[in-house]
């Protein structure tokens, strides 16, 4: 089987305006960074950003539905939510229910569940394309929104950990981990997951399925479940997520 490239979850931020706030629906677990509307299970993101830049990430302090429903409807939301500044190398993992928004001025990567389900909580006043507000999900997101402060989990695992491999998240859905590499490393994908690899830094090469493709920052490439062994080389950062 030959390998074949797929879409990096990688989006740039909106240079100017923070994007809308949303909350995903009950999950094991949810992610992501992305901040930028989340969908129901991201873990987040890695992120490079300007001095100023942050991501929404929960309230403040726990705050009453009644108090919640309010703040939306007299567009006092940003009064309550907390802003958490980010800088090149962060990585969030958002939980399910997690009230979440990207700012101004970063670009990340995403890893998420494959779910369409996201509930727009406040949407800045803006407007869309028809010059009429977009539609707002308040009841719905209301009912799965956890009204709290955020709390990023510790996924590291000592015994497993390396200089050249740590563990970014594992969850029911996916695992991601980093990989800092100077030299040559390499890995299976066998017949449990396929293997994504997003590069987030440097130059180097992959040698997978009978092929050696060049991998420099911002590539994307998907080896199939059950591929078989592969070899990295150079120089590279690179986000590796299985299931």
């Amino acid at each position: 089987m030959r390998c074949s490239r797929h879409p990096a979850p990688l989006q740039p931020a909106d240079a100017y305006d923070p994007h809308a706030e949303y909350s995903g629906p009950p999950h094991p677990c949810k992610s992501g960074m992305d901040v930028y509307p989340f969908r129901t299970l991201p873990p987040a993101p890695h992120c490079q950003s300007h001095p100023d830049a942050g991501l929404i990430l929960g309230f403040k302090d726990k705050i009453s539905p009644e108090e919640f429903k309010a703040a939306i409807a007299d567009n006092t939301l940003t009064d309550y939510v907390e802003t958490v500044k980010v800088k090149k190398g962060d990585f969030f993992f958002i939980d399910s229910g997690t009230l979440h928004a990207i700012c101004k001025g970063i670009l990340l990567a995403e890893v998420q569940e494959s779910s369409n389900t996201t509930y727009r909580i406040y949407d800045y006043n803006r407007v869309g394309a028809d010059g009429k507000p977009r539609e707002l999900h308040v009841e719905d997101g209301a009912a799965v929104t956890k009204l709290e402060k955020y709390s990023q989990p510790d996924f590291s695992n000592p015994e497993l950990d390396t200089d050249e491999r740590k563990l970014l998240c594992d969850c029911p859905l996916f695992k991601v981990w980093k990989l800092d590499i100077d030299g040559d490393i390499s890995g299976t994908a066998d017949e449990s997951s396929f293997v994504s690899l997003l590069i987030m830094d440097g130059e180097g090469t992959l040698e997978a399925c009978g092929e050696t493709a060049s991998l420099k920052k911002g590539d994307s490439f998907f080896i199939p479940a059950n591929a078989g062994g592969y070899k990295l080389s150079g120089k590279l950062e690179i986000i590796e997520t299985r299931i």
